[in-house]
């Protein structure tokens, strides 16, 4: 997770959030998040995994936003990580991460994976199951 710097033009500032950035033109998603990543943590990944998107809705957010999550694996994991951008990084687990700051949209989405992936809980209903 990357501690966000307190900058008035960032998307929650002070806040822990997922690495991650915006699409160049003509770039697929999963090259923008492993070009990202890359920018951000000096890491190189595989091809990104999973994904959540999360279309976000508000009066505070016009227009709609969307988020898109993956799941990456570094093909190598360094000594020391160094980044580029915030102010510092750090690795919880999901009880250390209830207690901090993060954006909301991003826990979200860690939340979903904590528990459709790691606990393996069916948080989701079948839609076939609703009939």
């Amino acid at each position: 997770m990357q501690l966000r710097d307190k900058k008035k033009n960032i998307f929650f500032p002070g806040f822990w959030g997922i690495f991650g950035g915006n699409i160049k033109l003509k770039e697929s998603p999963s090259k923008a998040i492993t070009r990202e990543l890359g920018e951000e943590i000096n890491l190189n990944f595989r091809t990104p995994i999973k994904k959540l998107r999360l279309d976000i809705y508000s009066e505070l957010f016009n227009p709609k936003r969307k988020r898109t999550f993956y799941v990456c694996k570094p093909k190598k994991i360094p000594k020391k990580i160094k980044i580029n951008e915030g102010k510092k990084f750090g690795l919880f687990s999901y009880n250390q991460l209830k207690k901090l700051r993060v954006v909301p949209f991003d826990f979200s989405a860690i939340s979903y994976h904590y528990f459709s992936e790691i606990k393996k809980i069916q948080i989701l209903l079948n839609p076939l199951d609703l009939i």
